[in-house]
């Protein structure tokens, strides 16, 4: 197995008792729940690489501090990929083009924008995916 353990992390739960800080988050557009899943890879069962998705508009936020995806991650474009709304850096090509190409992954990734397999429909305000990412590099940059 490549997997060596994994990590759930909920937060921001959005208090929804609360009739007005509801109502008022939903105007505003803040009420959402996050959940982070993080799994450790076996780092001798497969080679290096960098795969990182999240909403386009978001790169420069969640690059801005990472070493990693700033020297390795190169944009990658991929047909039938929904590339105007989320955004692809991996030093790898061949490994993000199969990921994205799953037809069950491509399907979640546009059902996380509210569309359909085909672009159609109204997005979401806020794309339910913030972001995947596939690493094997530390976060912080190693010191030697």
């Amino acid at each position: 197995m490549h997997l060596e353990g994994s990590t759930v992390e909920i937060s921001m739960l959005s208090p929804r008792q609360d009739l007005i800080t509801t109502v008022t988050g939903i105007y505003l557009g803040e009420n959402y729940d996050s959940v982070s899943f993080e799994v450790d890879i076996n780092p001798e069962a497969s080679d290096n690489f960098l795969f990182f998705l999240c909403p386009s508009h978001k790169v420069k936020e969640y690059t801005k501090d990472r070493w990693d995806i700033e020297n390795f991650g190169k944009l990658r474009e991929i047909p039938g990929f929904p590339n105007r709304h989320y955004t692809i850096l991996s030093d790898t090509p061949d490994f993000a083009k199969s990921l994205v190409s799953d037809p069950v992954i491509l399907k979640a990734l546009w059902a996380s924008l509210g569309l359909s397999e085909k672009g159609e429909g109204s997005a979401l305000a806020r794309p339910l995916i913030q972001a995947i990412e596939i690493t094997d590099l530390p976060k912080v940059k190693p010191t030697r």
